[in-house]
């Protein structure tokens, strides 16, 4: 398998100008260790991804009776951390928004870490080339830039996601590509309440797991 990977990584390198692969985990014949998280299976990547476009939403608006719009004024008011009678359009639209599910199929995509995705920058976005262009001093791999390949769905979401960011006054005086609804870019540990809430929406039992 590795031997396979590595011939795989040395043609990228030779045909794409990308840098030589250096594997962070080994293979073996026995099995080796086991890793430090328990990583999504595709069909659970799959859920995720699904997850994602359900996570916060709301139904329309105007399907509300006067209780139901009452209740979600609050929910939304205690989501954005702002009085009841603050809660407006941009509000409800930012809860049916594009930044979880860019900001989820994007990490699935690329393998993004928690450090990378606090330190993502509007900047790293190249959707019509479909690649993110992370510059050496904000990648983790090494010494290294990194320019991972994302797809065109990829590609789509994050267009959507980064038209919606224009319109949203959080991000007026911030190049971070996602914050939290607190305006704090994400970390491990909010990185962490956020898939714990997608792998319930998505019915994936997480008992005994720390899943990556």
């Amino acid at each position: 398998m590795q031997k396979a990977l590595h011939t795989l990584y040395r043609w990228r390198e030779h045909r794409h100008d990308e840098s030589a692969w250096k594997p962070e985990l080994t293979f073996t014949a026995s099995g080796g260790e086991a890793s430090d998280g328990d990583y999504l299976t595709k069909q659970e990547r799959r859920d995720i991804r699904e997850a994602s476009l359900e996570y916060g939403t709301i139904p329309n608006y105007n399907s509300y009776t006067p209780a139901e719009r009452d209740r979600y004024k609050a929910y939304l008011a205690s989501r954005f951390t702002i009085p009841k009678d603050a809660v407006g359009l941009e509000h409800r639209e930012r809860a049916n928004g594009w930044k979880i599910p860019s900001l989820v199929a994007t990490s699935l995509d690329t393998g993004l870490r928690p450090i990378e995705v606090e330190r993502a920058v509007v900047n790293w976005v190249d959707t019509n080339a479909c690649v993110l262009r992370i510059a050496r001093e904000q990648s983790s791999k090494g010494n290294d830039a990194w320019a991972p390949v994302i797809s065109a769905r990829i590609a789509e979401l994050l267009e959507r996601w980064l038209a919606q960011r224009e319109a949203i006054e959080a991000y007026d005086s911030t190049d971070t590509l996602w914050i939290t609804t607190k305006g704090n870019p994400y970390t491990s540990r909010s990185l962490s309440y956020l898939m714990n809430q997608l792998c319930e929406i998505a019915g994936i039992d997480t008992a005994n797991r720390q899943v990556t």
